[in-house]
């Protein structure tokens, strides 16, 4: 598996990209011959499901919430190609219509 093949999977997990993908995401390949991808980041990120998609410019952001009402919102800028986050608890409705007004930093940053 190549780091391409990898990077959108690490991109939207919030996994620095930099980092060696062969230890950031061992892959596991199960008996049905399927390659699994596992990292430490999924077990924060799970819990969490894609709620709100704005794609329509530059930055693109993402809306994540969890079934507590956690929330994080992921920015994307594809012109110099960064992800940025911001999380929070307070209600995720409020959050998604401010996303261009929110303070995003480093995933390391702000979880």
């Amino acid at each position: 598996m190549s780091r391409t093949t990898l990077y959108p999977i690490t991109l939207i997990h919030g996994q620095d990209p930099d980092a060696d993908p062969a230890s950031a995401n061992p892959a596991k390949v199960n008996s049905s011959g399927e390659i699994a991808v596992s990292n430490a980041y999924d077990n924060i990120l799970n819990q969490y499901r894609i709620t709100d998609l704005d794609t329509s410019g530059v930055p693109m952001y993402f809306g994540y919430v969890d079934q507590s009402g956690n929330w994080y919102i992921m920015q994307l800028n594809t012109t110099n190609g960064t992800a940025r986050y911001c999380k929070g608890s307070t209600p995720y409705a409020t959050a998604w219509t401010a996303r261009a007004s929110q303070t995003y930093d480093y995933y390391s940053n702000v979880w």
